[in-house]
C-alpha cells in the first residue's frame, strides 16, 4: 500500500505539541512532514511549504488561539484548499489543541479533540490515518494465534489423541479466517484504486479468495500443507457416522501426520497472509 504522506500546520507557540504528534504519527509508520525536519537554514520557506503540502496526502491542521491568528497557518490552510478543489489531492483533519474560534472553512468539519485527553484525540486522528488498523492487529492476533496452536501439534508423529485432530481443524480454521480478513482488506484497497469486479467482492469462495490475494500481494499461497489440512477436514466431516470405528480412525490419524517441512511451508503461507499488510 502507498505510504500515507501527512503534512502539520501549526503556530510556532504549539510546536512542543506538534513535535510530539509528528514523532507520534511516525510511530505509525506514516511519512511526517515537520518545519523542524523540513525547513534548513537558507530553504526558502514558502519554497519548502508548498513543496511539502503538494506531496501530502493530509494536512493536520493543529488548531489554538494562536495558530488561529498565524499568517503562515492560514496560508498552508488556503494553499490546501485550493489543491483540495482543484485535485481533490488532499485532505483536510483538524486538530483542536485548545479551544478557540475556528476558521469559517473549518467550522463545519469534525476536529480531533486533543482538548482532554491526548490518546482519545490521537486515536480519532488514527482512525482516519489509518482506517486498516483494526484489521491489521487482528491479523496480527491471528498470526500469534497460529503459533500457540502449531506449537501443541505432534510433528513427524503419528497422532494418538482426538485433541490433537481438534487443534488441526483449528490451524486450519485460523488460516482460514486469515485469509478472509486479508482478503476483505485488500478488496477495499483495490476499489480505492480501481474498480473491483462485483462478483469477486462478493465471493464466498476459499479458492476465489486466494487467487485474488495472490495476484494483489505477488506471492504463492497454495501450500501443500494446507490443502491437506483442508482434505483432512473434509474427510473427517464426510466420515463422521464412522468416527469410533476403530479402523476408520486409524485411517484418519495416519491422514493428520503433518511433518516439520509442511508445518515449516504452512508457517511461511501464514506469514504471507498477515505480514507486509501496509
Amino acid at each position: 500500500m502507498p505510504d500515507r504522506r501527512v503534512f502539520i500546520a501549526h503556530s510556532g507557540k504549539d510546536k512542543e505539541f506538534a513535535k510530539w504528534l509528528a514523532e507520534t504519527l511516525r510511530t505509525h509508520a506514516l511519512l511526517v512532514w515537520f518545519d523542524a525536519w523540513e525547513i534548513k537554514v537558507g530553504d526558502s520557506i514558502v519554497a519548502k511549504i508548498n513543496e511539502g503540502l503538494a506531496c501530502s496526502d493530509y494536512l493536520v491542521v493543529v488548531l489554538s488561539p494562536q495558530s488561529v491568528d498565524s499568517r503562515w497557518v492560514s496560508e498552508e490552510l488556503n494553499a490546501a484548499f485550493m489543491r483540495q478543489v482543484t485535485d481533490k489531492g488532499i485532505q483536510i483533519l483538524p486538530v483542536l489543541l485548545e479551544r478557540c474560534e475556528l476558521p469559517p472553512t473549518l467550522a463545519h468539519r469534525r476536529y480531533a479533540d486533543f482538548t482532554g485527553t491526548l490518546n482519545h484525540g490521537l486515536q480519532d486522528l488514527i482512525d482516519v490515518l489509518l482506517p486498516d488498523q483494526e484489521t491489521e492487529n487482528q491479523l496480527l492476533a491471528l498470526a500469534t494465534r497460529f503459533d500457540l496452536i502449531r506449537n501443541r501439534i505432534p510433528i513427524d508423529k503419528l497422532i494418538t489423541d482426538d485433541s490433537h485432530v481438534l487443534r488441526l481443524f483449528e490451524l486450519n480454521d485460523t488460516v482460514t479466517q486469515a485469509v478472509d480478513l486479508r482478503y476483505r482488506l485488500e478488496v477495499k484497497r483495490a476499489s480505492e484504486i480501481r474498480k473491483v469486479s462485483e462478483s469477486v467482492i462478493e465471493s464466498e469462495d476459499l479458492f476465489q479468495k486466494i487467487e485474488f490475494l495472490e495476484k494483489q500481494l505477488g506471492i504463492d499461497l497454495r501450500s501443500h500443507a494446507w490443502s491437506k489440512l483442508l482434505g483432512f477436514r473434509n474427510y473427517r466431516f464426510h466420515s463422521a457416522p464412522r468416527f469410533h470405528e476403530h479402523q476408520h480412525r486409524r485411517e484418519m490419524y495416519e491422514m493428520a501426520v503433518i511433518r516439520s517441512e509442511e508445518m515449516s511451508e504452512l508457517r511461511q503461507t501464514m506469514s504471507a497472509i498477515c505480514s507486509a499488510v501496509r
